[in-house]
């Protein structure tokens, strides 16, 4: 595995400290097929998050076009159920994220955040409680509603933080014209997640990331499909169609502006295994492992979950 290159990284806010594992994996296992999903129901995986509060649970979502739903299966992929979401009319939900919010002891958050064509005036995040037992038809907590300081962009990816913050990682690759720009960072923060009063939120702008220096060979790989955020913060995982980066940083901290940062020290990056355009990501309990699932069904005959485990760190 080549980690020879280096990337700099600009983040501007100011947060807490974290206790991350100590630097990132390494070398990680060969990927292992744990079980297939059920694409009578999720054919279009574009998200998976794993429960916090019921133990072998995960989450998934379908992308755009499917409707107000998100899907329940065991660890494995198996025991589909599909949940409606009441009052909820998506364009285009790319990622699903499991985090504290207000007023529940865990939310599922669903992002409906794409924007190929880069002309929505906001994108919506909806909160629902999790629950021991879904109903057929939930109602969220809340919807919020959330615009760009600099105007619209492409996203198929976020996360939440242990303190509450979301965080959203755009996607900034343009197929036709065959280049990709600076990967942006943006924040909400906890409070205004929590605002139900239905003003429209403004995201902050909290850093970039330049994807193309650490993957200049694919421009398939510059581009960030997914992300997760590991229960201390310390780390931030973030899925390519050909990679996985992890990232030994805690988005709520700052770095300095020009800091460039160390291959196998802050950061690893693992090609991926067996699997075509990768668009969902989760990291599983113990957090030294990842799941991971495939958008891409076309010439396919079944839709795997994969996991991968880190071996040294």
């Amino acid at each position: 595995m080549a980690l020879a290159r280096r990337v700099a990284v600009a983040l501007l806010t100011l947060a807490a400290p974290s206790t991350a594992l100590a630097g990132p994996c390494l070398e990680w296992r060969q990927a292992e097929t744990i079980g297939t999903l059920d694409t009578s129901l999720i054919n279009e995986a574009s998200g998976i998050a794993v429960s916090r509060s019921v133990a072998g649970r995960l989450y998934h979502n379908n992308d755009s076009g499917d409707g107000p739903y998100f899907y329940q299966t065991d660890g494995r992929g198996g025991e589909t159920r599909r949940i409606a979401v009441d009052g909820f009319v998506p364009r285009d939900v790319e990622d699903i994220a499991v985090g504290p919010c207000a007023g529940a002891a865990s939310c599922l958050f669903l992002g409906d955040i794409g924007d190929n064509a880069r002309n929505r005036e906001s994108v919506t995040f909806v909160e629902l409680a999790e629950q021991p037992e879904f109903a057929d038809t939930e109602t969220p907590l809340r919807q919020v509603m959330a615009r760009y300081p600099d105007g619209p962009h492409n996203a198929e990816s976020f996360a939440i933080h242990p303190d509450g913050d979301l965080f959203l990682v755009t996607k900034a690759l343009d197929r036709a014209d065959r280049t990709t720009a600076t990967t942006q960072i943006f924040r909400l923060s906890a409070t205004q997640l929590a605002d139900s009063s239905g003003a429209i939120q403004t995201f902050e702008l909290v850093g970039t990331i330049d994807l193309r220096a650490l993957m200049t060979d694919e421009l398939a790989a510059q581009g960030a499909t997914a992300m997760a955020i590991s229960a201390d913060g310390g780390r931030t995982l973030i899925l390519t169609y050909r990679a996985i980066l992890e990232w030994q940083h805690d988005l709520s901290r700052p770095l300095e502006m020009d800091r460039s940062l160390e291959a196998g020290i802050d950061y690893s990056l693992t090609p991926l295994q067996s699997v075509a355009q990768a668009e969902a990501i989760a990291l599983l309990p113990a957090e030294d492992a990842v799941v991971y699932s495939t958008e891409l069904l076309r010439g396919a005959s079944e839709a795997p979950l994969r996991e991968v485990a880190c071996a040294r760190r």
